[in-house]
Parts: structure tokens; C-alpha cells; sequence
């Protein structure tokens, strides 16, 4: 915990929302190894998510055809007909290119169970699990003067790997969308075979408050 958090232990919990959020990423859990994986093209989810916004854009409809002038229906038909068009364009276009993008890129974390290894791929890296400090999920990182730098990632998970004086950091995944990691990180602390740390910043302040995530981690380390 950082001192700002020791100084107001009742605040070391701010911030700890139920997040949900879809991202092209899925963690699979084997015997074997732990993988974080890119998914599939959703494109079921696509339709789902495109029949119900046209619907549901359908429905409201109705009661300009029950009450509103004969002359506007059909006006108000083709307003609503190019909301659903765009809308379901750019909901569909977002996903897909997410998902293809993280195909791309492949696997960022793979952990080796048996053999008792982490590679992370994007870096060219292959290191013993005891050589791992821990993974870390960062959001909201403020400047010196507790100022957020927008233009930079919000939300990033990283691997922090024991070496000559200070760990070295390996910048698995980074989005703009602040939380956007702190699920697949919780998944990955559950299996328990990576300390896992989340660290966010508080906006307006200077405060960093640091919370493990893995049972058997302490915030002594």
C-alpha cells in the first residue's frame, strides 16, 4: 500500500468498482498453462446486439405512426432508419476490429505450469516463474502534480521481472478506457500463479493506492 494509503487506510478500498467490460480477451485456465488469449470475430454477439438496438429503435416508433401527422411518418421512419444504420455500423466495426487487432497480436501472457516458465511473445521473453516480481494492473496514473496525462494509456498490465537492481517492466496490453484490464487481472489472480497488484491513482491528488489481488500476496513484498 502507498503511504497516501497508509496515512487513510478507509480509503485504500476507493475506487474498487464491479467492472464489466467487453474486450477481445479471454483467459484459459488448463492443467498444463495459463494462457491469455485473443477471441474469436463475436459474431453472434454482433447480431444479438444489432436485432435488439433495431428493435428496441422499432418500438419507439410507434407512436409517431399512432399519433403524430401522416405527413411526418415516414420522415421520422428515415431518421430513425439512419440512427440504427450508423449505430450498428460503428458497434459492429468496433468489435470487429478489436478482436482482429488482438488476433494480430496473439497471446500477450503465457505461463507455463508444468515446465514453470512465463514467455511473453511480444518481447521475445521466456523467464522462470520465480524470476517474476508480479503482474501489475496500473489505471489512472497521475503526474508529480496529480494531473492526468490523457493522451497517455489509462489503463495497462504489466510484467515486472526480477533482474540486476530494480525490476524490469514489460508492457503486456495498454488501453485508453480506464479499468479496462482489472477483470482478466482478477481472473488471472484467482488461479493464483502470478502475484497480481492493482494500482490506481486518485483524480485530483497525488494519492497511488496499491491493493493485491492474489490471496497469498502481501502488501509487505
Amino acid at each position: 500500500m502507498s503511504v497516501g494509503a497508509k496515512a487513510y487506510p478507509k480509503n485504500s478500498i476507493v475506487n474498487e468498482p464491479v467492472v464489466f467490460v467487453v474486450h477481445p480477451w479471454k483467459l484459459v485456465v488448463t492443467e498444463k498453462e495459463l494462457v491469455v488469449t485473443p477471441m474469436p470475430v463475436p459474431w453472434l454477439g454482433m447480431i444479438v446486439v444489432c436485432v435488439l438496438f433495431t428493435l428496441f429503435c422499432g418500438v419507439i416508433t410507434l407512436p409517431a405512426f399512432i399519433w403524430g401527422e401522416p405527413d411526418d411518418h415516414w420522415w421520422f421512419v428515415l431518421l430513425i432508419s439512419l440512427v440504427v444504420f450508423f449505430t450498428c455500423t460503428m458497434i459492429s466495426s468496433l468489435l470487429y476490429f478489436s478482436s482482429r487487432f488482438a488476433q494480430a497480436e496473439g497471446p500477450p501472457l503465457i505461463v507455463d505450469r508444468v515446465e514453470q516458465m512465463v514467455h511473453v511473445p511480444k518481447h521475445n521473453l521466456s523467464v522462470p516463474i520465480d524470476q517474476i516480481e508480479h503482474l501489475e494492473v496500473r489505471n489512472d496514473m497521475p503526474d508529480d502534480d496529480g494531473n492526468f496525462r490523457f493522451e497517455e494509456s489509462l489503463s495497462e498490465l504489466i510484467l515486472l521481472v526480477r533482474g540486476e537492481g530494480e525490476p524490469k517492466r514489460y508492457p503486456l496490453m495498454t488501453c485508453t478506457a480506464c479499468d479496462y484490464y482489472d477483470t482478466i487481472a482478477r481472473e488471472i489472480a484467482h488461479v493464483n500463479v502470478l502475484p497480481v497488484k492493482r494500482i490506481k491513482g486518485v483524480p485530483g491528488s497525488t494519492l497511488v493506492y496499491e491493493k493485491w489481488l492474489t490471496p497469498t500476496s502481501s502488501t509487505d513484498q
